[in-house]
């Protein structure tokens, strides 16, 4: 809308479509005042005072509101051909639009501070020369103020100022943003960053710096090098004990095996996908349907299993372990995964077999000796028994002769230190190798 008016802010013309906002007919506008045409009806508003000034020679801005839509007017004096100010000319421009974009950048950015507040990220951009143009949330230690206009050489130590210009030196050569991970030390005291950097570009489209977020991710990585450390000194105790452990999702049947049991069941870490069908076909087959059972079992009643059972290595080898168990619920109480622990029992097991075929064979000695001291002592007494210089027996005696019962306690004697020096049986050995049935 333009508009003119005398010395006396009383309007003389009006032009453009601006009237119909104000509901006000062309015809009708001269004459009236300033305030009632523009709706400003306070004398010391914003209008009157531009007006007021651009009468002494000076142009003015100023905004006005009117029925739910925003202007910006410009008002500067009328003058007649001999420069004498006879009155004001001025041009206001529907800048609803434009004031509703701004209010809504301004909730926008509000709402990014407020979110970044207190959180791990930062924020900047920086020229072609890698000066800091903006930054917001910066390290601890640190304020936009004393970052500002200044290069990563001039803010770091030299060998994260190395690191950090690198790649953003890259990013303006290439025009390809990249993300990665960086350990810096801002304030003396290291720490890890999720660095994204991208390009920043001018209205025509040409990089005219870059733009960046970083985002602290001390805690989590200390925490993954926590895990690590954990994960990896459970694995050696797992290798030392001979014991791997498990963990199986119930609804995909998906099995999580550690290293040290997939070497338990003869097999290279990560050879085969793990899977409770890939554990049972390493089951010995006698023992398969019921380790089956008692891992459905465990399933459905949620209670926790221990049992014992062989393994039927790929070689043909055959182990035995000894399995420990328990279920885990989810939110709704359902079971949802099992998780547990294998041990290699097979030595334990040859040891308590060994030792009880030591106990056996020491009860079996046991008894030889104390046979063999009455076999001894019936030697001796028979012995003794025999006259001298004849047997003892007259004729037609039926007598036993002590000759005789000395020979048949001398060959018991033997028999018996025969038996003492036979080998014991060994419990482990086999036939041959146990082979995996056919499928």
């Amino acid at each position: 809308m333009l508009w003119t008016t005398d010395t006396r802010l009383r309007v003389t013309t009006v032009a453009g479509g601006g009237l119909a906002a104000v509901d006000i007919a062309p015809s009708s506008t001269v004459s009236l005042s300033l305030t009632v045409v523009l709706g400003t009806d306070t004398p010391s508003s914003g209008a009157v005072d531009a007006h007021a000034r651009a009468l002494h020679g000076q142009p003015a801005l100023f905004e006005y509101d009117r029925r739910s839509r925003s202007y910006l007017a410009h008002v500067q004096p009328l003058s007649d051909p001999h420069g004498v100010i006879v009155g004001t000319i001025g041009l206001a421009i529907d800048v609803t639009e434009r004031k509703q974009a701004e209010e809504a950048l301004r909730q926008s950015e509000e709402q990014f501070r407020i979110a970044l507040r207190g959180s791990p990220v930062i924020v900047f951009s920086q020229d072609t020369e890698l000066r800091h143009t903006w930054i917001y949330n910066p390290v601890s230690g640190f304020t936009p103020g004393s970052i500002i206009g200044k290069t990563d050489e001039e803010i770091h130590i030299p060998e994260d100022a190395a690191i950090l210009t690198a790649i953003k030196r890259r990013v303006l050569q290439t025009g390809t943003g990249t993300r990665q991970e960086v350990r810096l030390a801002p304030n003396g005291e290291v720490g890890y960053y999720d660095l994204a950097i991208e390009p920043l570009r001018g209205p025509t489209g040409e990089i005219v710096g870059v733009t960046g977020a970083a985002t602290d991710v001390t805690e989590r990585k200390r925490a993954e090098e926590e895990v690590a450390r954990r994960e990896a000194q459970l694995a050696e105790a797992q290798r030392l004990a001979h014991a791997g452990s498990w963990e199986r999702d119930v609804a995909t049947g998906r099995l999580t095996w550690s290293d040290e049991l997939y070497r338990i069941f003869g097999l290279t870490p990560q050879e085969i996908p793990a899977s409770f069908e890939a554990f049972m076909e390493h089951i010995h087959p006698d023992d398969a349907a019921r380790v089956r059972a008692i891992s459905e079992a465990a399933v459905r009643s949620g209670e926790s299993f221990n049992y014992q059972a062989r393994i039927l290595r790929p070689d043909g080898e055959v182990r035995h372990y000894h399995s420990r168990g328990t279920v885990l619920r989810d939110a709704s109480g359902r079971p949802c995964r099992l998780v547990g622990v294998v041990q290699d029992a097979t030595e334990r097991l040859r040891a308590e077999e060994a030792r009880a075929l030591r106990r056996e064979r020491q009860a079996r000695l046991d008894g030889m000796l104390f046979a063999v001291r009455e076999l001894a002592s019936r030697v001796t007494r028979s012995l003794a028994a025999l006259p001298q210089g004849g047997d003892g027996r007259g004729p037609g005696s039926t007598a036993p002769s002590s000759q005789d019962e000395a020979i048949d306690a001398a060959a018991a004697l033997s028999r018996v230190l025969d038996d003492i020096g036979a080998p014991a049986p060994d419990p482990f050995r086999i036939a041959g190798p146990v082979r995996p049935a056919a499928r």
